[in-house]
């Protein structure tokens, strides 16, 4: 149950699914993971066979100050879903996701809040 929790995480449904990656071995790739179904690997299936993943987003961590404690970790062991749409869950880390960012503002998909300049003040 929620009240259980330790934590909460928001996640996104992930594009990129961990069955079709792969990690280069010197001159040669080779799956990520060794899956199969109905006897082919995972990368020569068609995605949507596969169990829905989701990926953790920077916009929301929340944790009880006991959890911190006990576990000297911010999410403990039980951890809450918090599940956001792609257009809810961007996160800046290069000028290309910038550029998205901007390109979703002038779409009004999103809105683009001006940062102050001075903190808040409790």
């Amino acid at each position: 149950s929620i009240r259980n929790a330790d934590s909460l995480r928001a996640i996104q449904i992930c594009n990129e699914h961990p069955y079709k990656m792969w990690k280069i071995n010197k001159e040669f790739i080779k799956p990520l993971k060794k899956v199969f179904f109905s006897n082919q690997p995972s990368y020569n299936c068609q995605k949507r066979i596969f169990p829905e993943i989701y990926i953790q987003n920077a916009s929301m961590e929340i944790s009880k100050v006991s959890v911190l404690e006990k576990y000297k970790t911010i999410t403990g062991k039980k951890i809450i879903p918090f599940y956001q749409d792609k257009f809810r869950s961007l996160d800046i880390n290069t000028p290309a996701d910038l550029e998205y960012a901007r390109y979703l503002n002038k779409e009004n998909k999103i809105k683009i809040e001006k940062i102050l300049k001075k903190p808040f003040k409790f």
